[in-house]
């Protein structure tokens, strides 16, 4: 979903080290903007067509700045408005019962995806240090630099998927606040992300 991509953006603009960028890492952003902006632009046309009530709030959004001038937006900033982000008084108009149903049943499955894929991670980073530890403690610094640069790679995919889970369900929320799906779907805190097994105690360095 262009949430993911999104977030995608998001997460490597806040990662990146502070300081001028490089014209090859300016033309690289720019690249992967205007690619969201491409993908944004063709969900409009297909959003106006289900929920044209999106119109206004479209209209609103896009007008001007304070000084006057044609507001322009950075592509990872743009809201796409989903039934889920429209108002209340909105989402309760007569034709939109359909396009909310639809997201519901799209957010249920995404959230049932980001759990399947945060359990997959934390498989995988157990396997990690199991491996570290059998195999790569004590053997210098450029095998432990490897791994820590591989577990900072999977602890990305896990931190993507959470934000993937706690949007669905922060939709959910609004969609279908009472819903059956609340009895399996619960509240993701930091400190449920563990096992399986018990973690490293050294799960941040691996210079041991």
């Amino acid at each position: 979903m262009i949430h993911n991509v999104r977030f995608q953006l998001r997460y490597e603009i806040s990662s990146e080290k502070k300081g001028p960028k490089t014209s090859k890492q300016l033309a690289d952003l720019q690249e992967k903007r205007t690619a969201l902006l491409r993908q944004i632009q063709n969900w409009r046309q297909v959003q106006l067509v289900y929920t044209p009530h999106a119109a206004s709030l479209l209209a609103a959004s896009s007008a001007v700045d304070e000084n006057g001038a044609p507001r322009v937006e950075i592509a990872e900033n743009i809201p796409l408005y989903l039934p889920s982000s429209f108002p209340s008084n909105v989402r309760c108009l007569s034709g939109l019962d359909h396009v909310c149903d639809v997201e519901r049943r799209l957010r249920v499955a995404q959230a049932d995806d980001a759990l399947s894929e945060i359990r997959r991670q934390r498989r995988i980073v157990q396997g990690l240090w199991q491996f570290k530890k059998i195999n790569v403690s004590g053997t210098g610094n450029r095998p432990n630099t490897r791994i820590l640069t591989l577990y900072n790679r999977l602890n990305h995919k896990l931190e993507r998927a959470m934000h993937k889970y706690r949007t669905a369900r922060s939709a959910l929320l609004v969609l279908d606040p009472d819903g059956p799906w609340k009895d399996r779907l619960r509240e993701l805190k930091k400190e449920d992300i563990r096992g399986p097994g018990k973690d490293p105690d050294d799960t941040r360095t691996t210079n041991s």
